[in-house]
């Protein structure tokens, strides 16, 4: 009986050992599978931190181009609206320029000798102007100078005016010449 006692002992013990041998090596493979999740959970969450850096600077991007896009359409508005003001722009100075032309073809047909009397005096008044500020000369440099602008721009206006003259007597005498 003690054999049959020893044997059932040796027998417990060896079911013990393989029951705690099983329980090591689930143990084992429970750590193993434990690490493994570990290290996939890591992965994951690199993959997803990742992604996340990946969609914000999509983002950024998107934000970026969106800026972008928008500051093209303000450009292309600006673009349109002055392409607008200079087509107006045209008109109206083609309309001054169609007035200006009329007014021309009104002047060639007035009376030559009006204008020639009307330019005789105002050459009148410009000599008289140049005479008047030529007496008032300042002694300064500076008013010296703002003087003699002054000067040659009547000056100018004189020549302007006396070229106006002599044309208008040239055609008033050409006119008179072709109606005699």
């Amino acid at each position: 009986m003690k054999t049959k006692l020893s044997e059932k002992e040796a027998a417990m013990d060896l079911q013990k050992m393989n029951h705690e041998r099983k329980l090591l090596t689930e143990q084992e493979e429970r750590a193993t599978q434990f690490r493994k999740a570990r290290e996939e959970q890591l992965s994951l969450l690199n993959q997803l931190s990742s992604a996340n850096s990946t969609v914000t600077g999509l983002g950024k991007e998107l934000r970026s181009e969106k800026r972008l896009v928008e500051e093209l359409k303000s450009e292309i508005d600006r673009l349109q609206s002055g392409l607008t003001n200079t087509e107006e722009d045209k008109e109206m100075l083609e309309e001054k320029l169609k007035e200006k032309l009329d007014l021309i073809e009104e002047l060639e047909f007035k009376n030559l000798s009006s204008i020639y009397e009307k330019a005789k005096a105002n050459l009148a008044e410009a000599k008289s102007e140049i005479k008047g500020l030529k007496e008032e000369i300042f002694t300064t440099p500076k008013e010296q100078d703002l003087k003699n602008f002054v000067v040659d721009y009547l000056n100018a206006r004189v020549d302007a005016f006396q070229q106006e003259y002599n044309d208008l007597k040239l055609s008033s005498e050409k006119k008179a010449a072709s109606d005699a």
